[in-house]
């Protein structure tokens, strides 16, 4: 139902920050915005959000221009935990900083409407618009934001522009700490300039890590939103980049799913606003492909006094996996990891289908502990297990499940016979 009213819609850590009450218009997105313009906007949609928005204060660019992040989503004690989508603008393409804008005026226009207001209540938002200010009002500087990456960086004897050290500047720094703090960051999506040669064959560099599995889940967000009209959605793999990037920091270094819309030709106001309303609510669709963990109970039996069988579903309801390949081969114990209270497990099975029968697992902690780690899920994909359990009759048991980029879920059941 979401996805159909979707349709109709069409180390260094942020400092929180007081956001200015601004006017409640919605925002005229038909022009470039210069840097107040962008100031004003994230402000005014920082005020219309209300308690569902947070504007922060990541630092200050080379110039002493500040860098802001506005976070989006509902507030609650499991906010920190939910699957995280940022949309960034970097300054070096055009309509950037509006489509980001654009898609956070969508998401506040609707925020008390479903569904929108269940997208927030599951979802974080986090939007960037001019991550490199001082690019945004054109101040001249020898080092670009865009090659100052560590991962495909180059000496700036090679590569012009990237600097004597990745991370010399204070706003590749800020970017590269947002990365390492956001913990459920699953998605970054961009925008690259429309009038470089992109839609690249060739790949990245020379180097880059790209497992198949991931290059398949890029492939298919891309296509999902690929219209016959309209922007292009690229996947990170088709930007033929040369290293050093935002994206290719966060995908290199994290195994964060980076994607990319391209630019708009066009010029004129009706274009632009055009262009920028069409990315908003495509964007907004992105959101759905982000792994979402749930569990739930399929089956309980009492095997003998004191002796229980459990048998759960666990889904990833995104298409996107809960971990990527390369992030998984980064973080290793980041997979999704059940814990259990109220009972003590003494034996687990798993199966892949519904259809086939359960196989013994090595699930459990060797001392019989709660710990039960998962792996990755796949996107869209159940698992179901089976959990043999030691409690008293009448006990209540509570499963968890969570994953860094996936969120978390649980599961109460009451130990009672038939």
């Amino acid at each position: 139902m979401i996805a159909g009213l979707l349709l109709v819609l069409g180390s260094l850590a942020p400092a929180q920050e007081e956001s200015p009450l601004s006017s409640p218009e919605e925002l005229r997105l038909d022009r470039r915005l210069d840097l107040d313009g962008i100031e004003a906007a994230l402000s005014s949609l920082a005020a219309r959000a209300g308690e569902h928005g947070q504007l922060e204060r990541l630092g200050l660019s080379t110039g002493d221009r500040p860098i802001r992040l506005l976070r989006l989503t509902a507030p609650g004690p499991g906010a920190a935990l939910r699957p995280a989508l940022l949309f960034a603008a970097t300054g070096a393409a055009q309509q950037d900083a509006e489509a980001v804008l654009a898609f956070g005026d969508l998401l506040v226009r609707g925020q008390a409407e479903d569904p929108v207001a269940t997208l927030l209540a599951e979802h974080v938002v986090l939007l960037a618009p001019a991550l490199d200010p001082d690019a945004r009002v054109g101040a001249p500087r020898a080092t670009r934001f865009e090659r100052n990456f560590p991962l495909g960086w180059r000496p700036a004897a090679l590569r012009p522009g990237s600097g004597d050290v990745p991370l010399s500047e204070p706003e590749t720094r800020l970017a590269a700490s947002l990365l390492d703090a956001t913990k459920n960051l699953a998605l970054i999506v961009g925008v690259v300039d429309g009038c470089v040669a992109l839609d690249s064959e060739s790949g990245p560099w020379p180097g880059a890590e790209l497992p198949p599995a991931d290059r398949e889940v890029l492939r298919r967000l891309a296509e999902a939103n690929d219209r016959a009209e309209g922007p292009r959605l690229l996947p990170w793999d088709r930007l033929g980049s040369g290293g050093g990037g935002f994206l290719d920091y966060a995908y290199q270094a994290y195994g964060i799913y980076p994607l990319a819309w391209r630019s708009p030709d066009a010029r004129t106001p009706d274009d632009l606003a055009a262009w920028a309303d069409i990315v908003a609510r495509r964007t907004a669709n992105l959101l759905l492909s982000l792994p979402r963990v749930s569990i739930e109970e399929e089956d309980l039996t009492e095997l003998a006094p004191g002796l229980w069988q459990l048998d759960v579903a666990v889904r990833n309801g995104g298409t996107i996996p809960t971990l990527s390949a390369l992030g998984a081969e980064r973080f290793v114990g980041a997979e999704l990891l059940l814990t259990l209270e109220g009972a003590r497990v003494v034996a687990t099975a798993r199966r892949s289908s519904a259809e086939e029968p359960f196989q013994s697992a090595r699930l459990h902690s060797k001392d019989g502990g709660a710990g039960l780690a998962c792996g990755t899920l796949g996107g869209g994909e159940t698992r179901w297990l089976r959990l043999v359990l030691e409690a008293e009759r009448g006990s209540e048991l509570e499963l968890r499940g969570a994953a860094a980029r996936a969120g978390a879920a649980r599961l109460r059941v009451v130990l009672a016979g038939p």
